[in-house]
């Protein structure tokens, strides 16, 4: 009895060691019930599981010996021109719409590939389940970017409005070499991986990155086959499209399940802290760091970060619950630039990092930040002394450029103003204190054409890019304006106003946004306030670095019935402030302008100022008004308003000049003004 007790421990010891064994990666495999493809490709497109059909070859192709990773034989998919149309396909069934874990992984062998869009060959997809009304909505994907040589493994959401993706560094693809593309999805921890291996099975790179698991968590299913080599572009003629995969494809296996490979620690959900208060005295840092797969265990967590580049210095990080490591960088002075990743160690010899490039010796990558001074004037280009390129009179000082024709105009709205030609012409500043998670963009504009979806200034988030920004002003179809900035989190926090716009009149635009609100607010000539709209913010906007464009966007040209997609007339008094400077957000809702309820003279803004400001006042009845500005010693300086004024609110702009005309000196100044007994007096500061 002890005997036989003892043997059934052992069987018992031996299958459950075997279940949770490690895998070897590469095959070639055994089908078991987690198996919903499996082609091996030896002489034949034979689908080795009985959860899904035998595949389906389409064009020319031919077999060869793969004895080299010992595999029997392999396809040759041959594309190397657009009339070949070579792919496979597997009919669709419910085995392969994968909606929870997942392993999606292959053997590929790329010849030729193109590098932008009009080679039909840009984008060689090695496993695709397109999207039914469009191909790139797809259950899931593993594919080749030819521009970057970079491997992306992704899958779209139910409601097909995200694409949660894993994305390795450009040029790890290298042309004419067998690599194994491995894709998991682990539904338990929320994590994406892609792990890309050489044909003798080490390890080139790998990455994770944790989607969300409310939005995210439900991937699109779609009615269409699977396709290799091709990615089923609905709607695009068989030799055309762009996805088109010339070269070798081996040993291609789905699962339903997350495969017991050796897999490395993974970092996600590092803190990408936005630009800091100089008043703040730490910055924390968390990241989740787990150990998934066939075994390991975590070793630990460290931050590393530097000061304006200086030398790295590394805290550990304290472990907690669910796998989240935390440490804190030490509060910095004004003006520093930080920069930091998270590293991790397993008991399996593997180091993570993140960003994945982050140790690279050459184009590493970090996470970034700067610090700077709370309720500052950040950028202020009036274009008044004519000057290219214009001067920031902000104290920050930042460096303007000019790139193609804009040209200085008497025809400012105060004083000159810069002209943009509608091409590629632009400004540009290149500052990282623009990023602010709230602000105030404040600028006149005299449109001469509107072409939709033009952006008149752009924040972008990178250089290139002409979707996601920190801040952005753009038309939209007929005549209309928006103010928008990309989230955190992804999505727009976009406002449309419901004003057309018409061609050579002047509007005043300003756009801020505060911790819990957004406001556009249009005023015409004068002035006068327009429209206002307003919208909750329910989450920050991005922290970028890339350069301000003022005129236009990354895709200056677009589609031939777009048109020419830049700004084109006349731009003055630009002001950027990193709070909520003009008072919309935290100002009464729902109170006509024109009715105001009491006497009342508002601060001037922008203050401090240069070359000039604005200054509100407001009258409850008609009666006779006088707005006089006096210098620091009482002394008289010029008189605005010395007339009846009828009831509501008025905007006046002082320009810097006495009452002779000539400039003022920088200095404190007062505004008073007078209405039957009743008196307000403000200070303001000019400054050159």
């Amino acid at each position: 009895m002890r005997t036989f007790t003892l043997l059934c421990l052992l069987l018992f010891a031996f299958s459950t060691a075997a279940l949770y064994s490690q895998e070897v990666l590469g095959g070639p495999y055994v089908s078991d019930d987690h198996t919903m493809m499996l082609l091996h490709f030896d002489g034949d497109f034979t689908n080795a599981t009985n959860n899904s059909r035998d595949a389906e070859i389409h064009g020319t192709h031919f077999f060869i010996s793969n004895e080299a990773l010992g595999l029997g034989q392999c396809v040759r998919l041959s594309n190397s021109t657009p009339q070949d149309s070579a792919y496979i396909t597997v009919a669709d069934t419910s085995t392969l719409d994968l909606t929870e874990d997942w392993t999606i992984e292959g053997w590929v062998n790329i010849f030729t590939f193109g590098d932008a869009s009009d080679d039909f060959r840009w984008v060689p997809r090695l496993v695709m389940k397109p999207g039914d009304e469009i191909f790139w909505q797809p259950n899931y994907w593993v594919e080749m970017w030819g521009d970057a040589r970079l491997f992306q493994t992704g899958f779209h959401n139910a409601d097909q409005d995200r694409w949660p993706a894993v994305n390795s560094p450009a040029n790890v693809f290298e042309p004419g070499k067998w690599t194994h593309l491995t894709f998991i999805r682990d539904s338990e921890n929320h994590l994406l991986i892609q792990m890309v291996h050489d044909a003798n099975r080490e390890l080139v790179w790998y990455g994770s990155v944790a989607y969300d698991p409310i939005k995210e968590a439900v991937p699109v299913t779609t009615n269409q086959p699977v396709h290799i080599g091709w990615a089923g572009a609905k709607g695009i003629a068989s030799p055309s499209g762009d996805s088109w995969l010339d070269g070798f494809v081996d040993e291609i296996r789905i699962s339903d399940v997350v495969r017991s490979f050796k897999i490395p620690v993974t970092v996600t959900g590092v803190t990408q802290l936005p630009n800091q208060s100089s008043e703040v005295n730490e910055y924390s840092v968390s990241a989740t760091v787990k150990k998934i797969g066939a075994s390991g265990t975590v070793l630990g967590a460290e931050l590393h970060y530097r000061v304006n580049e200086g030398g790295w210095q590394t805290q550990s990080m304290l472990g907690g619950a669910e796998g989240v490591y935390t440490a804190v960088i030490p509060g910095q002075t004004y003006g520093s630039q930080v920069d930091y990743y998270v590293s991790a160690d397993d008991s399996d010899g593997y180091h993570t990092t993140d960003p994945s490039t982050a140790e690279a010796v050459e184009d590493a990558d970090y996470y970034t930040f700067y610090v700077y001074k709370p309720n500052s004037h950040i950028l202020s280009l009036s274009f008044d002394d004519g000057a290219l390129p214009p001067t920031d009179a902000s104290e920050y000082g930042h460096d303007v450029q000019v790139v193609g024709t804009v040209a200085p105009i008497d025809a400012g709205k105060v004083g000159k103003g810069l002209y943009f030609p509608g091409d590629t012409s632009r400004v540009e500043v290149d500052t990282p204190f623009l990023s602010s998670e709230e602000f105030t963009l404040d600028v006149w504009i005299q449109p001469d054409t509107m072409v939709a979806y033009s952006r008149v200034i752009f924040r972008p988030e990178d250089y290139t890019a002409w979707g996601n920004s920190a801040w952005a002003i753009r038309y939209e179809a007929d005549n209309l304006i928006s103010a928008r900035f990309t989230q955190v989190g992804g999505g727009d926090n976009a406002i449309i106003l419901d004003t057309p716009l018409v061609y050579g009149n002047w509007y005043h635009l300003l756009y801020e946004v505060s911790t819990d609100s957004a406001v556009f607010q249009l005023r015409g000539s004068n002035d006068e306030v327009i429209e206002t709209k307003t919208a909750a913010v329910t989450a920050k906007p991005i922290n970028t670095t890339a350069p301000l464009r003022i005129g236009n966007a990354a895709n200056v040209t677009g589609s031939p019935d777009w048109g020419d997609r830049s700004f084109r007339g006349v731009m003055d008094e630009f002001n950027f402030y990193n709070y909520p400077a003009a008072g919309l957000t935290t100002g009464i809702e729902n109170l006509d302008p024109s009715v105001p309820l009491v006497f009342a003279l508002e601060q001037n803004y922008p203050n401090p100022f240069n070359p000039s400001t604005q200054i509100v006042y407001s009258l409850p009845t008609d009666q006779s008004v006088k707005l006089d500005v006096f210098d620091l010693l009482g002394r008289h300086v010029t008189t605005l308003v010395d007339r009846k004024m009828a009831a509501g609110k008025h905007t006046v702009i002082w320009n810097g000049m006495d009452q002779n005309g000539r400039p003022v000196t920088s200095g404190l100044y007062f505004y008073r003004l007078q209405a039957a007994d009743q008196t307000r007096i403000r200070r303001m500061l000019f400054i050159k």
